[in-house]
């Protein structure tokens, strides 16, 4: 899960970023690219999330909740695809 949270940003970083000019000029590359970007957000969210846990963990700071855990992923998605649309539509 750690190793797909890593390919995840890398693909994020250092392929999808090349393209994102185009992205928003044309309706149906955002479309692509948000649809692309979405499991990769995914990825990167629960490995963050496993870090953030077994961090909270070694420095015996409280564990987040399991509800705020389970939601993580879909929160995190959701803020950043909001925020890409809303820059596409300025």
């Amino acid at each position: 899960m750690l190793d797909a949270g890593r390919a995840a940003r890398n693909k994020v970083a250092h392929e999808i970023a090349g393209g994102v000019n185009e992205t928003f000029v044309n309706v149906t590359a955002r479309e692509t690219f948000l649809t692309d970007l979405e499991p990769l957000i995914r990825d990167m969210a629960l490995a963050d999330r496993i870090v953030c846990v077994a961090l909270s963990g070694l420095s015996r700071d409280p564990v987040p909740t399991g509800e705020a855990l389970a939601k993580y992923q879909d929160t995190i998605a959701s803020w950043i695809l909001k925020l890409k649309i809303v820059s596409a539509r300025q």
